[in-house]
């Protein structure tokens, strides 16, 4: 079995390199955001294609073991609804709404729909993708997945926004009362 742990080093290391790079460039809260954000996405990626199963022995083994079926049905998820794989998929995106926010504060909702609908496609098919050359469904293709993972970075996109609006409404009015204060001073 391939698993994340090698290729998470590597990733690692690049970024580390890139950190030593530009680290004067840029402020510690840009390098924490950039630091999470890789964190996050190794963890999608661990999450929805790791382990791959390479060894000839152990795809013969999950041949037998897992008997899963990709599902080209849209709302299939309705006539077994596992809270678990509901819930886990909306979940797993909602962080992006976050992340693509703080690097692009005036992303429209329909572009970053688009972007975000077009990632969840890239993660189905690699597992479509994989589980045809390994020879099994190690990974289901679920057209469910899309909706629900789409629906995940909505919401994350949308809570980010209105926490953006919010913020800047209340460093405004500080900024606005800061301002009459000290007019009020110079005044006297």
């Amino acid at each position: 079995m391939l698993g994340f742990k090698l290729i998470g080093l590597l990733i690692f290391i690049i970024y580390l390199i890139y950190f030593i790079i530009v680290f004067k460039k840029k402020s510690f809260f840009k390098h924490i955001v950039e630091g999470t954000f890789l964190i996050y996405i190794c963890f999608v990626i661990n999450l929805t294609l790791f382990p791959i199963p390479f060894l000839e022995g152990t795809i013969e083994i999950h041949k037998q073991v897992f008997k899963l079926e990709h599902n080209f049905q849209l709302f299939n998820f309705l006539n077994n609804p596992l809270a678990f794989t509901v819930i886990g998929n909306i979940l797993l995106l909602i962080p992006l709404g976050f992340y693509i926010l703080l690097f692009n504060k005036k992303i429209k909702a329909g572009y970053y729909l688009i972007l975000v609908f077009l990632l969840s496609m890239v993660i189905e098919l690699t597992q479509l993708f994989i589980s045809s050359r390994v020879g099994y469904v190690y990974r289901t293709f679920d057209v469910d997945d899309l909706l629900l993972n789409s629906i995940g970075a909505m919401i994350g996109y949308f809570i980010a926004k209105l926490l953006y609006i919010k913020s800047n409404q209340v460093l405004n009015i500080n900024i606005y009362h800061f301002l009459q204060n000290q007019e009020k001073a110079l005044l006297k």
